[in-house]
């Protein structure tokens, strides 16, 4: 296996910019962990998870619809009847991203750039409430349309459904049956010298 993954790294090496990798390979047996790059921090075993943690999200709605809390086929309009547009879609579509949200609450033009990081990091949940409560009419899209926006209203309306935080219905009912005991949902939950040091594509 361990021969195999460093071929895949390479590959993919050289065809990214990305200044640093690590990557994790677990078959069930055996586990492969590998650095490469710019600088090798062997010591800094915690990293964001990014996109990743909609599976988090998703599999939290699986469990929730396997415990008859509320079911996969839900208009989002239950949760929020304040919201007229919400009635149009289900939590399930939400989940696949089919409900027609708009991918973030951002402008194309306001995530390019290193201000791009601090305006992500200052929008804050009460942002979050006064743009969604501001969107009119949403039109379903013929094919799955990526949204940030509806996972993280997915996430919010399985939270509250639970009357927990996003944080602790994620570790109440994933990460402690599964033995996940270091994974959390805030960064706060880490020492700071084990968190991995990121870097923009161009190294910096």
């Amino acid at each position: 296996m361990e021969s195999l993954v460093s071929q895949k790294i390479d590959l993919f090496l050289k065809k990214s910019h990305k200044p640093q990798l690590r990557v994790c390979v677990w078959n069930g047996i055996d586990l492969k962990d590998a650095t490469h790059g710019k600088q090798k921090h062997l010591s800094s075993d915690v990293f964001e998870t990014g996109s990743v943690g909609k599976t988090f999200t998703t599999s939290l709605l699986a469990v929730l619809n396997e415990k008859k809390v509320l079911s996969l086929n839900d208009k989002v309009g239950k949760f929020r009847p304040d919201w007229s547009f919400a009635k149009n879609f289900t939590l399930g579509q939400l989940a696949s991203h089919t409900s027609g949200l708009p991918a973030n609450p951002f402008k194309l033009s306001e995530l390019i750039g290193p201000k791009s990081i601090d305006k992500v990091l200052s929008f804050n949940h009460e942002d979050y409430e006064a743009y969604l409560a501001n969107i009119k009419k949403v039109s379903r899209p013929t094919t799955p349309k990526y949204s940030n926006l509806g996972m993280a209203l997915l996430g919010n309306i399985l939270a509250d459904s639970l009357n927990l935080t996003y944080g602790q219905a994620v570790k109440e009912l994933l990460l402690e049956p599964l033995g996940m005991l270091e994974t959390h949902a805030s960064a706060n939950k880490y020492d700071a010298c084990r968190m991995a040091k990121g870097y923009y594509a161009g190294g910096k």
